[in-house]
């Protein structure tokens, strides 16, 4: 016999560039920052969000962005399929 689960499918859409600002007002709890790169729905220069609720991996992903910021590396940034809020499921820091 064999069993199949069929969950919701997750799409995801992702986009790489360069950090041009971090808005670091809300720390710990969310950081908004913009990249030189986006998609239709998060176009260049918008505000990307990054909100979880462990304060630390937004500090993690604030030392990222930051040392993006300041080397030069790119960020690869995913979000939800069509997502117009613009926030983040996962972040890299790329060559």
């Amino acid at each position: 016999m064999v069993l199949g689960f069929c969950g919701n499918a997750q799409a995801l859409q992702n986009f790489t560039g360069k950090v041009t600002s971090i808005e670091v007002t809300y720390m710990p709890g969310k950081l908004v920052f913009a990249l030189d790169a986006g998609n239709a729905a998060c176009p260049a220069g918008k505000g990307l969000t990054w909100n979880k609720a462990d304060q630390e991996n937004n500090k993690a992903v604030m030392a990222a962005l930051a040392t993006s910021m300041s080397t030069g590396l790119r960020v690869k940034f995913y979000i939800e399929d069509d997502d117009i809020a613009c926030v983040g499921r996962y972040v890299y820091l790329v060559e």
